[in-house]
């Protein structure tokens, strides 16, 4: 998958500002993403399909925290039962 988006092409994408990309960034509920030589951040459709989610899990009124845990089990699979 080509990282080509910048934060701003990202943003208008997933329907969000680029501070809120770069506060899900920094809050650890968007994976860092590579930068080119100038420090820019690039993006792919996959952190589109993420930022998305987050937006219609703030329309919810899911906590950023409830998020974090939401995109963790989706990326990570369902936790294993206890026994």
């Amino acid at each position: 998958m080509s990282r080509s988006m910048t934060v701003g092409q990202v943003a208008a994408a997933a329907g969000l500002t680029r501070k809120a990309v770069r506060l899900y960034e920094y809050r650890g509920l968007l994976p860092p993403v590579p930068r080119t030589p100038a420090c820019y951040r690039l993006y792919d459709q996959a952190d589109v399909e993420t930022l998305t989610f987050i937006r219609h899990a703030r329309a919810l009124d899911l906590s950023l925290d409830e998020i974090r845990t939401i995109l963790t089990l989706r990326r990570d699979g369902t936790p294993r039962a206890r026994r």
